[in-house]
C-alpha cells in the first residue's frame, strides 16, 4: 500500500497525496518591523510575510534577504530565526498544483533601508501578487492570511 499525507490549500481544503508525488521546499520568511509596521504584501486575497524557497548551495539566512529584496526592494541584515513550522500543502493551480512538503523558517529582520517596489516580480507575482506594503502592528490581528501557516505569531515573537 502506497503511503499518502494530507495536504491542504489556502483555502483549508484537504487533499490525500501519494508520498512519492511531494516535492521538498524548504523556504524563509522575513519580518521586518519598521516604524510601526511590518513588512507584507497581499496574495491570493491574503497578507504573507515576504521570503520564499531556498536555491541549492543557499543557506536560509541568505536566502531570507535575497527574497525580501527580490519580492519587496527592501534590504534587510542580521536575520535570527524566530520560529518554524512544517507542512504538506497542495499549490495553487496558477502554481501546477503540486503537492509539497515543507519546512519553513521565520527570521526576524534589521532594516537597512530601500522602497517598497515589485521591480524583482516574476511574471507569477505579477499577476498574484500586490505591492509590497508597510502594514500597522496593531492591524496584524484583523488581517487575512494567505497561506497555510499563521504567521503573525512570529511577528510577536519578532517584537520581543
Amino acid at each position: 500500500m502506497t503511503k499518502t499525507v494530507v495536504c491542504v490549500d489556502m483555502d483549508g481544503k484537504e487533499y490525500r497525496a501519494p508520498v512519492d508525488s511531494l516535492s521538498w521546499r524548504p523556504s524563509a520568511y522575513g519580518v521586518v518591523i519598521k516604524d510601526g509596521c511590518v513588512l507584507v504584501s497581499e496574495q491570493f486575497g491574503g497578507f504573507v510575510l515576504p521570503g520564499g524557497g531556498l536555491d541549492l548551495g543557499e543557506l536560509p539566512e541568505e536566502a531570507v534577504i535575497r527574497e525580501i529584496k527580490e519580492e519587496t526592494g527592501i534590504a534587510v541584515t542580521q536575520p535570527v530565526l524566530v520560529g518554524a513550522e512544517s507542512t504538506f500543502f497542495k499549490l495553487p493551480e496558477s502554481h501546477q498544483g503540486g503537492f509539497i512538503q515543507s519546512i519553513l523558517l521565520y527570521y526576524a529582520c534589521t532594516f537597512v533601508g530601500g522602497e517598497l517596489s515589485n521591480e524583482h516580480f516574476t511574471d507569477h507575482d505579477q499577476k498574484h501578487t500586490g505591492m509590497p506594503q508597510w502594514l500597522p502592528l496593531e492591524k496584524v490581528g484583523s488581517v487575512k492570511m494567505s497561506g497555510t501557516i499563521d504567521w503573525r505569531k512570529y511577528v510577536q515573537k519578532s517584537m520581543v
